[in-house]
């Protein structure tokens, strides 16, 4: 992390998305009451290991869907709340982002969201797709819920253009 300071970054993510979603070691079951305590546990560790004014994002094991889960719960009750939480929408790749679905993620978690949103990428199963039309689908008032959104462009850089242009838009 000081490395990353000392070239000037100022915003760091801890991404736990693709992590198993049950303590795995026995060490670790005795420590934490939950999944979820282990990772607000290693989230204040990495903020406090960062210099005043850097931003942490956190990208939880449960970052999609609506509904409301333990996970998520413990997450909002007990994580400092200057830091910001991705969500990337009903899906991995939601084609809408609905203001009241926003908002139900933000009441579980006590605080406006960070979206993660997977526009235009075309990684993984989705290697073969380009997403080339503008950004859309996504409700105009959402900002009232989200601190900020996230794009994630296709490895083919200038095939994102069109996406990222109009998002900016």
């Amino acid at each position: 992390l000081v490395a990353f300071e000392a070239i000037g970054a100022r915003f760091f993510s801890l991404a736990l998305a693709d992590v198993p979603t049950q303590l795995v070691h026995s060490g670790d079951r005795a420590a934490f009451d939950s999944l979820a305590a282990a990772h607000v546990d290693l989230a204040h560790a990495v903020r406090d290991a960062l210099a005043p004014g850097a931003v942490l994002w956190l990208v939880p094991t449960d970052y999609l869907g609506v509904a409301a889960t333990d996970y998520l719960e413990i997450l909002g009750a007990r994580l400092d709340p200057a830091i910001e939480v991705a969500w990337t929408g009903p899906t991995v790749l939601s084609p809408r982002l609905r203001t009241a679905e926003t908002a139900k993620r933000a009441r579980t978690l006590g605080r406006r969201l960070l979206v993660w949103d997977n526009v235009p990428v075309n990684d993984g199963p989705m290697r073969r797709m380009l997403h080339l039309g503008p950004y859309s689908g996504r409700d105009a008032d959402l900002a009232q819920h989200v601190s900020g959104v996230l794009l994630n462009p296709m490895e083919l850089v200038r095939a994102s253009t069109v996406s990222l242009r109009t998002a900016a838009d």
